[in-house]
């Protein structure tokens, strides 16, 4: 192999994590708890590419579930089962809200490990939550609580008979550590189909506020 062919190859090759963390300087504190083979793959780093990229700052980003530049959530209010059916306030992950109406459309999703909050009237907030800036929220027990003494729980999927010109849509989610997931769908007049505490709940989770009363 020529000298030039040498040369070429090492700038292609991905870097090892020791190469990684000796190049970039890096400290035991800023790559603690991360695979730095993965997080290497990922990015798809080159010696030549520790002088050009913040690599502490990649890191401290870095999240291995996010696939191809998203985090997508859709799941959430995409399935059609409920398949969680106790310790509804305990170990809660998120909660996700949708709500169609009047021909406009609310997104909400609470990260309650992260305590981040993201808002957006566009549905595709739950394809990639990093369309849309997040916002901390400090305690999201209170409101899986709140959610509770609304009696969310216990409401049912429905759906309303009656044709409707402008048609109205919600769907609420709440997912648990372990996976499973408690979720609630309504169709056609949300006045009409949804128990009425919905509004307060509605106001609740796209507020980010619970008054308590």
């Amino acid at each position: 192999m020529t000298e030039d062919k040498e040369e070429r190859f090492s700038e292609q090759r991905l870097i090892t994590p020791e190469e990684l963390i000796r190049a970039a300087g890096l400290t035991k504190e800023q790559y603690r708890g991360a695979d730095l083979e993965q997080f290497i793959e990922d990015f798809a780093i080159t010696e030549e590419d520790v002088d050009t990229l913040n690599i502490p700052l990649l890191l401290e980003e870095y999240e291995p579930d996010r696939k191809d530049g998203l985090i997508d959530v859709s799941y959430l209010i995409e399935d059609d089962i409920e398949n969680r059916t106790f310790d509804f306030t305990e170990n809660v992950y998120a909660i996700a809200f949708m709500e169609n109406k009047n021909t406009g459309t609310e997104c909400v999703y609470y990260d309650l490990p992260d305590r981040k909050r993201y808002q957006t009237s566009d549905a595709y907030l739950f394809d990639d939550l990093y369309q849309t800036q997040a916002g901390y929220y400090a305690d999201g027990q209170q409101m899986v609580e709140a959610l509770d003494k609304y009696g969310v729980f216990s409401w049912e999927s429905g759906t309303d008979e009656e044709e409707i010109t402008d048609p109205q849509y919600m769907v609420l989610a709440v997912e648990y550590e372990d996976g499973t997931v408690f979720r609630v769908k309504a169709s056609g007049l949300l006045s009409q189909v949804l128990p009425d505490e919905y509004d307060e709940v509605r106001e609740m989770l796209l507020s980010g506020e619970y008054s308590g009363s």
